[in-house]
């Protein structure tokens, strides 16, 4: 069951095949008597049976009456409406159905446009309804943001049950993402921008109300100051198209109070509401706000049309044709005045281009609200000028847009400018042309230094209160990819996409592709330089040096790069993941070219380096013993590509990805077995089973025999296949459990 409305709206009753709609202050009467603003004949109606009253939303009461009000064979005394809502009277089975929709008070023609237009009438339900833009659909959605088969609705034994059909942008219902759930009267479904409420046995469309907008109410930006009971706070109120610029000094909180609009951080006091929801307990529509972060957006290594195209492939529908996507890059590109630059790389392009880029990519989505962190910073008064004719020329096409800035000119051509003073207290909010008149130099140098000082008194110091942690984004789940078949698809094709995009990265950068291509002769020269004439054919001291130098090659070989990776995608991913992306998708597909360029290269060495000195004589399990070392060797590689996402994701932040794996990969040196024994060494030997290398060195040395003829035999190393299976089960669980861990994280 949906919310009441927080703000007074109009109210459809539908019952005995009549219509009527009244507005906030009707006291509204249902009953048999003629009296009644709904007359129902019925002799289980009550003369007047049903008050419908609005108070801080449509509240429906039953007025004392023999038979009752039934709302699925439950009685009702009084009830919110909510979205909407279905009631019987005078019996729980067949009584008078009495149908009820609220419809924002903004929308002036909304009380007629459930009958006025043919798309907008009630859609039965029956046992099976389908719905999606593609025309073999129950219900056809003509919106980009709705797949082809994007939702199916079937009739279970507990009621109708709605499933997401693994769509581009998901399936909400009542503001949750929903895989698969229970609609039950009174929730609302949502499907791209469309929302429809279940009511009896019908869904009802939710017209949009014209003047909803973004709301702040009692909104503290930052924690109270040490010995103030409490913290500043703003309101903020826009409706229709319009231009807000938020100015302050650096650290006044424009960024945090942007994040917090956008639903990603959630303030200390108050609430932000936007279309009528709660952006931070509602998932669904913080679909509909586009968030820009100062940072640059896009690889450097891509182009501008390759950045927005791959935005577009993750966030738009699968089922929409590649012409109609590349439409929509262009008509991006163009919104943003980038088609001359569409195909220079990311790194060559300035910072007034490379904020344009980050706007394009959110405008693939078409967000209604857009929220632009620091446009103008750094930009020449030419640049930061055109900049705000950019989001003024955004803001006129029917869009809400917000930008923050410490450097603000050009004001004139925003719609209202709220000013900040140091600790988020707001210095003032109106027209740009109050500002004249509420500052005594129109400098903006001297207006900060004014603010400074007024705030100084209060500086106090801003408590340092970690901040709540944000909402989880609009994705699926945990654990839905693993349930459900249609998101499990999902799933699939954006790691197909994201597997694209890396490859052509490595494509981009011949220098770092050369570098990994040089790892296994490299690693195949450095074997050969410690091994003796007898290769891997002698279980002795030169085989045990050649193994010790494959296992710690490939490990670091797999975890180094991996690392990076995620390490320099941190800012992108959390931007991707806020739009939908699934962890699943990113981690499967980091897996599957890193993992796999890392088996790969491991396998390629131990056949190469077979192919120049001997090999051992006979394997344990596989047959072929060339074979069972490349196999165990592959694994350990992705074991150990694993451990490296891992640590990186764990660490404070980019910067300390590399040094940190780099010490982890240090550490499997003493640790593998091969280089100091840890038989009877007990400090040594505890710590060791919890490195890959430590059991990739065993498999080895379990198919060379290297414990025959040796002073101090280690235990793993006994020559037969239970060693060498359990070694490899020990390095597949190692693997998962890294994997499990990385997961966890991303989905933070």
């Amino acid at each position: 069951m949906s919310e009441p409305a927080a703000r007074p709206g109009h109210l459809t009753v539908r019952a005995g095949g009549r219509t009527r709609a009244f507005v906030p202050g009707d006291r509204v009467l249902v009953g048999r008597g003629a009296e009644c603003d709904v007359v129902l004949v019925d002799a289980r109606v009550s003369r007047r049976h049903l008050e419908l009253r609005h108070d801080d939303g449509w509240v429906v009461r039953d007025l004392d009456t023999v038979n009752g009000t039934w709302h699925e064979d439950a009685p009702v005394t009084a009830r919110p409406v909510g979205a909407g809502l279905a009631v019987r009277l005078g019996d729980p089975l067949d009584g008078p159905l009495v149908e009820l929709v609220a419809v924002p008070a903004e929308d002036r023609s909304a009380t007629g446009a459930l009958d006025a237009h043919p798309a907008r009438e009630p859609v039965p339900l029956g046992r099976h309804l389908t719905i999606g833009r593609g025309t073999g659909n129950t219900l056809v959605l003509d919106d980009p943001l709705v797949s082809r088969e994007h939702a199916r609705i079937v009739l279970g034994p507990r009621g109708h049950v709605v499933q997401d059909l693994g769509s581009a942008n998901l399936t909400f219902v009542n503001g949750d993402c929903a895989t698969r759930a229970t609609l039950r009267d009174g929730d609302v479904l949502t499907c791209g921008r469309t929302r429809l409420v279940r009511i009896a046995d019908r869904l009802h469309f939710l017209p949009r109300a014209a003047g909803a907008g973004l709301e702040a109410a009692g909104l503290a930006v930052l924690p109270a100051a040490h010995g103030e009971p409490l913290a500043p706070t703003l309101t903020l109120r826009l409706t229709g198209a319009s231009l807000l610029a938020v100015v302050g000094p650096s650290g006044c909180g424009k960024s945090t109070l942007l994040r917090q609009l956008a639903g990603r951080r959630r303030p200390p006091a108050g609430r932000v509401r936007y279309e009528s929801q709660d952006v931070h307990a509602n998932a669904e529509v913080r679909t509909r706000i586009g968030y820009v972060p100062h940072e640059a957006a896009g690889h450097p290594r891509l182009t501008v049309r390759q950045s927005v195209s791959y935005t577009a492939e993750l966030r738009r529908p699968r089922d929409v044709g590649r012409a109609e996507r590349a439409a929509a890059v262009r008509s991006a590109l163009a919104e943003t005045g980038l088609e001359d630059v569409a195909d220079r790389r990311v790194s060559a392009l300035d910072e007034d281009r490379r904020r344009r880029l980050g706007i394009a990519c959110e405008l693939i989505t078409d967000p209604s609200l857009l929220l632009v962190d620091e446009p103008l910073a750094g930009l020449d008064p030419g640049r930061a000028r055109e900049m705000t004719r950019l989001l003024r020329g955004l803001a006129d096409t029917g869009r809400q847009v917000v930008l923050a800035t410490r450097e603000p000119g050009g004001l004139d051509g925003c719609d209202s400018v709220l000013v900040l003073a140091p600790g988020a207290q707001e210095a003032y909010h109106g027209p740009p042309s109050g500002l004249r008149h509420r500052f005594v130099s129109t400098a903006w140098a001297d207006v900060f230094e004014g603010l400074a000082t007024v705030a100084e008194a209060r500086s106090d110091l801003i408590a340092e209160v970690p901040a709540a942690p944000p909402p989880p984004p609009a994705a699926t789940p945990a654990g839905a990819v693993v349930r459900d078949p249609a998101v499990r698809r999902r799933a699939l094709r954006d790691a197909r996409v994201l597997m694209r995009r890396r490859l052509r990265l490595m494509a981009a950068d011949p220098a770092a592709t050369a570098l990994m291509a040089l790892v296994v002769p490299l690693l195949v020269l450095l074997a050969l330089a410690v091994a003796d004439d007898s290769g891997l054919a002698v279980p002795g001291a030169g085989a045990r040096r050649v193994l010790v130098v494959l296992v710690v090659g490939v490990a670091a070989a797999a975890a180094l790069p991996a690392a990076r990776d995620l390490a320099t995608e941190r800012l992108l991913y959390g931007q991707e993941r806020a739009a939908g992306l699934l962890p699943e998708s990113y981690l499967l597909a980091k897996v599957a070219v890193s993992g796999g360029l890392a088996a790969a290269q491991a396998v390629l060495a131990v056949f190469l380096l077979r192919a120049l000195r001997p090999g051992p004589s006979g394997s344990v399990l596989l047959g072929l013993p060339t074979v069972e070392i490349a196999v165990a060797l592959a694994v350990t590689a992705l074991a150990c590509t694993l451990l490296g996402m891992a640590v990186a994701v764990y660490v404070p932040g980019p910067e300390w990805a590399l040094p940190a794996v780099t010490a982890a990969t240090a550490l499997q040196l003493p640790l593998c077995g091969g280089l100091v024994p840890l038989a009877g060494e007990p400090l040594l030997a505890g710590p060791a089973v919890l490195v890959p290398a430590r059991w990739g060195f065993a498999a080895l040395a379990v198919t060379v025999d290297l414990g025959r003829g040796a002073a101090s035999p280690d235990t793993l190393w006994r020559h037969g296949a239970g060693t060498w299976t359990l070694c490899v089960l020990v390095l597949a669980a190692q693997g998962c459990a890294a994997a499990f861990l990385t997961l966890r994280r991303l989905r933070r």
